[in-house]
Parts: structure tokens; sequence; C-alpha cells
């Protein structure tokens, strides 16, 4: 009975507030979306903050010790070598065997190194065969200089295009990190960091820390699965490229990635760049040894909550388009209908008119 006696413009006015009741409730859950999206963008990116603290704990810690313990290993031979017995070849030799456990020590307390050594200063007529050389492979440490006794390897000076290493530590007379180079021995490609070790300015030798690239590789991956899709490009102190390990290639030239141009100096903010048709935003991470780790990752992946967001804002603004629209279209409705009703009341009018004057 009740809606038997609703007239047509009661059952309008009923839509009309249904429709603007679920335009709000509908505009409210947008708001709600919205607030829940940005504070899960802002959690994606303090846990991917986090991994990268974590993943770049990893690497450093392989530069650090390598660096710390040449470092002890240099201050040691300086403090205990007699540099009055430079030129006796015989307490060069037992001096040689006495620091086979320094030369092991630092071998055991860098994580993920390949060898350590120590070579007596070059210029001795002596000393091509005074040096220790250690690997620790399989949990037993072994004597590369044993395996190089009657090769023509061991009879090899020392050059600077064959080792740089060396005469690098040398011309800086402190300790340096090299650029990739083959060992002239192993052919592996190798980084070293390198210590001359001098006692009242006399040089007695250099001690140094082989890392695999192939290590540094591996460590990149071990990164890149800590952190999803992220590119990563090591640098050296020079911004020259070194490693690369990304979703496109893998140990490309610098030429191959121009936007690294950008991260030449040293800036920890965010930058963001082009790859490959890709809005990305990376950082660089200045580690121990001056060498710059370079994380670059997909912007629609770090900020997942904040693309929701734009998604959901711009549904809203269709939704409020659509809603636009439809009271546009019933309001050219209603002046449709009243002009309608005006030119049939002008026709009555007018007819009635005519019907008086007649």
């Amino acid at each position: 009975m009740l809606f038997k006696n609703m007239k047509l413009k009661d059952y309008k006015n009923i839509f009309y507030l249904v429709f603007d009741v679920v335009m709000l409730t509908i505009v409210l859950i947008f708001i709600i979306s919205s607030v829940n999206s940005t504070t899960e963008s802002d959690k994606d990116i303090l846990s991917y903050s986090v991994k990268v603290r974590d993943a770049v704990e990893y690497l450093d810690k392989i530069f650090e010790r390598s660096e710390v313990n040449v470092n002890t290993v240099s201050d040691s031979i300086a403090t205990s070598y007699d540099t009055s017995k430079l030129q006796d070849k015989n307490y060069n030799q037992h001096y040689i065997k006495n620091i086979d456990g320094l030369i092991k020590s630092a071998l055991t307390n860098s994580p993920n190194v390949d060898g350590s050594w120590f070579q007596l200063n070059a210029d001795l007529p002596f000393s091509i065969h005074d040096y220790n050389w250690y690997e620790f492979k399989d949990d037993q440490f072994v004597n590369i200089r044993d395996q190089f006794d009657g090769s023509p390897s061991a009879d090899r000076k020392i050059t600077p295009d064959d080792d740089p290493y060396y005469f690098d530590a040398i011309n800086s007379k402190k300790t340096s990190w090299s650029g990739i180079y083959k060992d002239a021995d192993t052919n592996d490609s190798m980084i070293t960091i390198s210590s001359p070790v001098y006692k009242n300015e006399v040089l007695i030798g250099v001690v140094g820390i082989d890392i695999n690239v192939k290590t540094l590789q591996e460590a990149l991956k071990d990164i890149q699965l800590i952190l999803g899709n992220s590119d990563l490009y090591l640098l050296d102190k020079n911004s020259k490229l070194i490693l690369s390990q990304t979703a496109i290639s893998q140990n490309s030239e610098q030429n191959d990635y121009p936007f690294l141009g950008l991260f030449q100096e040293n800036k920890v903010g965010p930058i963001e760049y082009n790859d490959h048709f890709k809005k990305k935003t990376g950082i660089t991470i200045v580690l121990s040894n001056n060498y710059k780790l370079i994380i670059g990752m997909d912007n629609k992946v770090i900020f997942k909550g904040t693309s929701q967001l734009v998604t959901i804002i711009y549904s809203l603004y269709v939704l409020l388009l659509i809603a636009t629209l439809v009271t546009f279209l019933k309001q050219k409705k209603i002046n449709d209908l009243k002009l309608l009703v005006d030119d049939k009341n002008g026709e009555t009018s007018e007819s009635e008119h005519k019907d008086e004057n007649a």
C-alpha cells in the first residue's frame, strides 16, 4: 500500500538518495584504501632500506676485513724486521719462513678472499724466491710458492705491467686497492689490496691480499637475491665500472650504462634515471675502501604502495566524472521536459485565445 500511494517524483527522490549514499560509500572506501596504500608504501621503503643495509654489510665486510688484516701484517713486519740485514740473504730466507703464520692468519681472518702474500723488496738480487703466498681451500692452507717452484713462473721478475698491485703500493706509499687485472701466474681476474712495508724509510717489501673477481660477482648475485629485482653496479674509487649485476646483462662495459655518469659524485641520496625506457631510482653507497655500490630499482616495485594510491586517485576521478555527467544529463532532461511543458502550455493558451476570438 505504501508504494501504491507513492508518486513518480517520490520514486526518483529515493533513487537519487540511494545513488548519493552509494557514491559517498565508494568515496569513503577509496579514502581508506589510499591511507592503507600510503602506509604499505612506507613499509615497503623501510623494509627495502633494511635489506640494503644488510646486503651492503655483507659485501663491505670483504673489503674492510682485508684492509684491516693487510695493515696489521704490515705493521707487524715493520716492527720485527731488522733493516740492517736487508742485504743478508740467509736472514731474509729465515725471516720469510718465520712469518708464515702471520700470512696465514691474515688469510683466515679475511672472509671470501683468494690469497694472502708478502713479497720482499724486489730490488734485492735474491728477492725472486723470497716471498710467502698462501691460499685457503677445502679448509686447508695451500702453499702457492711450492706449486711454482721449478716452473717458468718461479724465475719471473716482477714488472709494473704484470704486477701493478706491487708497484701501485710503492708509488703511493700507502695501502692501495688495485683495479681488475689478470694475474700473470694464475690467469684469474683479481682485485688486490696491498700495503708497502717501510721501516726508517727503508722499503722492506709489500704485503697483499687477493680477491678473485668471481667471488665479488657471487657476492653481487647474493645481494640481488636479497633485494629482489635490483640492478647492482660496483665502481672503483675513480667511478670506473668494475662489475655489474643486472637483469639485462652482466660484466658489461661502462658505455652500456650511460646513466652511471649521474653517480660519479659521492651522492648518497636517491637519483632517478631512465634505463631502457624504465624509470628507476638509484642510490650510491660508498664502501670502506672508497669503492661505490650503486643499487637501482624499478620505481613500480619500490613505490608499489604509492603506485596503488595513484591508481585509486585516478579511479576516484573517473567516478566523480561519471557522477557529474549523470547529474548533468539528469538536469538536461529536466530542462527539456520544462521546455516541452512550456511549449504545450503556450500552444494551449494560443488555442484558447483563438477560440475566445471566434
